[in-house]
């Protein structure tokens, strides 16, 4: 009977002592608060997310929705959110006015003819016919400070108009394709998957410009994850696991065209007649270097945007 006691109880402090490790494991979970949008570029986070990825690298990531990169870049600078997602202009605006941001992970980018996310259009009823004709137009930018607003800067350089010969109308991208339907833009900076919603709507745009950037060949980044320098100084390892996440869920969707296209369905409620048209491949070398952002960052001088020199070194992390 002693015997049968002590086997119950050497049972009882096994069980008790595995319930012990997986608390243990699940503790050691590392909580990461994502402030973000939604954006194409970021499914693979919201697949990965669902799927537990993240978890099995040993990341608790806390996702929070907010509108645009300046909320984003305020989320960080409150303590709010760990790491951000944005477009580099807005960040890169914040680092020159003291917060201490830096790229992380490289995600999206540009390179002409083959790899556009952007896009210049106007309506048809505008009478616009190239970007020349948008000077005395309103052209729906986005956020101030936004990639859009340099994408319009740059396109309207290209064609000899100054930016502010238009009237700029800070909106929302989801809300602009119903703007321009109902008159109230007559152009619009637009990335996808708003822009195709857009040319299939009533205002039968016709496309300006492709991409961000006016006639540049070389590759460039238009979106990418960011923390503070004290953030990613002390979380090397978590940004590692991040990343190995990210990429599982990105090299699954990419080989799983039907799988993306369910999912522009039902999480982005993109509209059913649409989604074939849209090709998306999301990018996997997503180590930030210099030369991702130096094009952006002087464009961003020459305009303005920035007010003093910054280099691209600056605002990268380095592994």
């Amino acid at each position: 009977m002693k015997t049968h006691a002590r086997s119950v109880r050497r049972t009882v402090a096994v069980f008790a002592a595995l319930a012990g490790m997986s608390g243990a494991a699940h503790a050691e979970l590392a909580k990461v608060r994502f402030a973000y949008l939604k954006t194409l570029d970021l499914m693979p986070f919201f697949y990965g997310q669902e799927k537990g990825y993240f978890k099995d690298e040993g990341i608790d990531l806390d996702l929070i929705a907010v509108p645009g990169g300046p909320a984003v870049g305020a989320a960080l600078a409150s303590g709010s959110a760990d790491i951000g997602y944005a477009a580099p202009t807005p960040i890169l605006i914040a680092r020159e006015q003291g917060q201490p941001f830096k790229f992380f992970m490289s995600l999206e980018y540009e390179q002409t003819p083959q790899r556009l996310w952007g896009s210049m259009i106007a309506t048809e009823k505008s009478g616009i016919k190239s970007i020349k004709d948008l000077a005395g137009k309103t052209i729906a930018t986005g956020v101030p400070g936004g990639l859009c607003e340099l994408a319009a800067r740059d396109w309207m350089a290209s064609a000899g108009v100054t930016y502010d010969a238009s009237k700029a109308l800070n909106n929302p991208f989801p809300q602009m394709p119903a703007m321009l339907d109902l008159g109230t833009a007559d152009a619009a900076c637009i990335v996808e998957p708003f822009a195709t919603a857009a040319l299939a709507g009533k205002s039968h745009p016709i496309v300006l410009g492709k991409g961000y950037l006016a006639h540049v060949t070389q590759p460039y980044r238009v979106s990418a994850l960011f923390a503070t320098d004290s953030w990613i100084a002390s979380h090397k390892k978590e940004i590692g696991e991040i990343m190995k996440a990210y990429t599982r869920a990105a090299r699954e969707l990419g080989s799983n065209n039907a799988l993306v296209k369910e999912i522009l369905l039902k999480e982005y409620r993109f509209p059913p007649q649409l989604v074939d048209k849209l090709n998306i491949e999301f990018a996997l070398d997503n180590e930030p270097k210099p030369q991702d952002y130096k094009i952006i960052i002087d464009k961003m001088e020459k305009y303005g945007m920035l007010k003093k020199p910054m280099s691209p070194e600056d605002v990268i992390a380095a592994h």
